[in-house]
């Protein structure tokens, strides 16, 4: 037995609508938005990083090998990248609309 939801697609455009505010940003304020939440994160991951790194866990810290992490870096980068192409076409396929 299927179960139909019903789909409300004006809640969808409110949300759309919320995330916008980045996008009418002048560039350089963007920029500065992206640049502090990038440093935020970075140092929300040192923080965690270095108080989990103790005794027995800091052995296994420095096991992982800093020549993985360009390669991970990419990976990331791509993901990213992908996930960002995807959703704007949905964007602009919605546009049409």
């Amino acid at each position: 037995m299927a179960v139909s939801v019903p789909l409300d697609f004006t809640s969808a455009r409110h949300r759309c609508q919320m995330s916008d505010w980045l996008l009418n940003l002048p560039v350089l304020w963007i920029a500065v938005v992206v640049f502090a939440a990038t440093y935020l994160l970075a140092a929300i991951v040192y923080l965690v990083v270095t108080s989990l790194a103790v005794d027995d866990r800091a052995r296994a810290f420095k096991a992982v090998s800093p020549g993985m992490l360009p390669p991970l870096g990419i990976l990331f980068a791509l993901l990213v990248g992908f996930i960002a192409g995807k959703s704007g076409t949905i964007s602009i396929k919605q546009s049409w609309r």
